[in-house]
């Protein structure tokens, strides 16, 4: 917790000049441990599966909400076929 309160003080004081993108430029930034390294990628790695499962699944749903939607046209077509006119 300590890391994200260094990268975020000096956007939020000012110290952090406009224009500055590396993290040598960030004052009082302190680099993770190894060990936090790690747990950051296998939280990165479980968002990115989580965003891969969620977007399959909603190709799913796209998917079969068209053949709903076909399947809804040809019943109404057959119960209109079947109503006396």
């Amino acid at each position: 917790m300590r890391a994200c309160v260094c990268v975020l003080e000096p956007v939020f004081h000012g110290s952090l000049v406009k224009g500055e993108s590396g993290v040598d430029q960030i004052p009082g930034l302190t680099v993770l441990h190894p060990s936090h390294r790690r747990k950051l990628n296998i939280v990165d790695n479980m968002i990115a599966k989580l965003e891969k499962y969620a977007n399959n699944l909603e190709e799913i749903v796209e998917a079969r909400t068209g053949e709903l939607i076909e399947e809804k046209k040809k019943t109404d077509r057959l119960l209109y076929r079947m109503m006396p006119a």
